[in-house]
């Protein structure tokens, strides 16, 4: 029962560093084709929220403080006349420290560039192109992968 349970755990993590690695192969194969896509300029505006972190006490029930800021990055744009909206910076897996990133682009206020893909103009991007967090997650993907796999052969034959 015991080597049943450890294998059915083996698969899953086996699933999982393979979704890993297609995501963020895609989110790179996005990135990099973004790349080549035309080009608008677009006005960045920032909102500001605050949301509450739900936490429980065991006297007063479910609480809601306090609050965890969040800023989101907005970019409009227009192509062929109709106006778009977008808060993607790039696909894939992003750090908070990309909003510093863009602004030490000069995107700090308006009038930057916006890749935008010619077939679904509603989709676009501030910094195309591949990043090493997409490469560095593909490389760890694939290398759990094939140590899972190698390990669940181990075990299948013992």
């Amino acid at each position: 029962m015991q080597n049943q349970n450890s294998s059915s755990y083996l698969y899953i993590f086996i699933f999982l560093a393979a979704m890993l690695t297609l995501v963020e192969g895609v989110d790179l194969y996005k990135d990099i084709q973004a790349k080549s896509w035309p080009t608008s300029r677009a006005d960045i505006s920032w909102t500001y929220s605050a949301n509450p972190i739900p936490s429980t006490d065991q006297f007063d029930g479910p609480t809601f403080l306090p609050f965890r800021a969040t800023k989101e990055l907005l970019v409009s744009y227009e192509v062929n006349g109709r106006k778009y909206t977008s808060s993607k910076k790039s696909f894939g897996y992003t750090f908070s420290d990309d909003f510093e990133l863009i602004s030490s682009k000069g995107m700090k206020n308006s009038n930057v560039k916006v890749y935008y893909n010619p077939y679904k103009a509603d989709e676009a991007v501030l910094l195309p192109g591949p990043k090493i967090i997409n490469i560095v997650l593909i490389v760890f993907g694939l290398i759990a992968f094939i140590w899972l796999i190698r390990l669940a052969k181990k075990q299948h034959k013992a």
